[in-house]
């Protein structure tokens, strides 16, 4: 994670009340248990607030795009080359951009699943895969680069379907 002005702003503004309403539970509770638990209620709230506000900013500061996204399956090798463009939709740079990528085998509906034998098998076929793929180290703001990444085929697969989400931080 990169911190940006937004996020020194918030971990200024949390010392700045964390120390304020510190200082107000030291003028006024005279009593010593509960100051600690006003003190230990302070310092959660103040966390809680700001993890809060990190996880709002990383949402409006660091979104991408995939686009233009081809899969081209090598026979040779039995590799799929995974193929496309993620580009930075914000001003602030992007540390990492993943393509989490799902091959699922898409097998067709015939009589063989009603067939006792063939149910064994069905059920002990493997009918997904997942990866995480590194796309982009360091996206600058408002650019985009082009990513290649080879993966291998799942072995057995027959009608494979490819579905992708994009994860940066």
């Amino acid at each position: 994670m990169l911190l940006n002005a937004f996020h020194i702003t918030v971990i200024v503004i949390a010392i700045l009340n964390f120390s304020l309403i510190s200082l107000v539970i030291f003028l006024k509770v005279k009593n010593l248990q509960a100051s600690i638990a006003c003190y230990c209620i302070n310092f959660f709230a103040t966390l809680i607030i700001s993890y809060s506000l990190f996880i709002t900013i990383d949402e409006h500061t660091i979104r991408a795009e995939v686009s233009d996204v081809s899969f081209t399956r090598n026979l040779r090798t039995e590799t799929v080359l995974v193929r496309g463009r993620v580009t930075n939709l914000t001003k602030y740079p992007i540390q990492k951009c993943y393509l989490k990528l799902s091959i699922v085998n898409k097998v067709g509906a015939s009589d063989d699943v009603f067939k006792q034998n063939q149910v064994r098998n069905t059920q002990n076929q493997q009918n997904s895969v997942h990866y995480n793929l590194l796309i982009s180290d360091t996206l600058e703001g408002h650019t985009y680069k082009d990513f290649d990444v080879r993966i291998p085929f799942p072995p057995g697969f027959t009608r494979a379907e490819f579905y992708h989400t994009t994860h940066c931080i």
